[in-house]
């Protein structure tokens, strides 16, 4: 699902695990909302930005229905943050490496 970010907003709160910035998305009249962290932190107003419908799910409190977005799974090699980051520098050192090995075969 693409949603392009029409308004955003971040309120500090406190979890059970303590201290976190939620994220609140509007995408065509409807609010998205996500905890702040690497792999969305530079998002705003007028992104495009594409989420799998996997990670989209909603949630109901107080007789009211909110969706949510997950974020992606540590250490994707899609996935932004320090874990995917290191996912694809391994995959780009191995093929420097093998392009390496072949360069230095050659007569």
């Amino acid at each position: 699902m693409i949603l392009k970010i029409e308004r955003i907003a971040q309120k500090n709160i406190t979890t059970k695990k303590g201290a976190a910035v939620s994220l609140s998305v509007l995408s065509e009249g409807k609010w998205y909302g996500c905890f702040k962290e690497d792999w969305n932190r530079d998002w705003k107003r007028g992104d495009e930005i594409e989420i799998p419908d996997d990670r989209i799910y909603s949630n109901e409190s107080g007789g009211r229905t909110y969706l949510n977005i997950k974020a992606p799974p540590r250490g994707a090699g899609g996935g932004s943050g320090s874990d995917g980051v290191l996912a694809k520098l391994d995959a780009i050192h191995k093929d420097v490496q093998a392009i390496k090995a072949f360069l230095e075969r050659e007569p």
